[in-house]
């Protein structure tokens, strides 16, 4: 899976720790339309299950995740 060109935007939080990667996500995808696609690169242990968690919570769905490359990608599409 290659990340960064399915996304329609990429947001690298690698060296944050929570909440900040959720808190930078969700900043993040405000500034998206519904149906376009944020990529979010993290290294923080719990940032898989937070992002998880807060894109059910707020309506958006998780496309992908990915560790193959020594960190966390996760691929969440905005939903209305």
């Amino acid at each position: 899976m290659t990340v960064e060109t399915q996304a329609d935007k990429v947001l690298d939080v690698r060296g944050q720790f929570c909440p900040g990667p959720v808190l930078s996500a969700r900043k993040a995808m405000d500034e998206l339309a519904e149906g376009q696609v944020l990529a979010v690169l993290a290294t923080d242990p719990a940032a898989e299950a937070d992002l998880q968690a807060w894109a059910k919570w707020a309506g958006h769905t998780v496309l992908g995740l990915d560790k193959s490359q020594g960190y966390l990608r996760v691929l969440v599409r905005k939903g209305g």
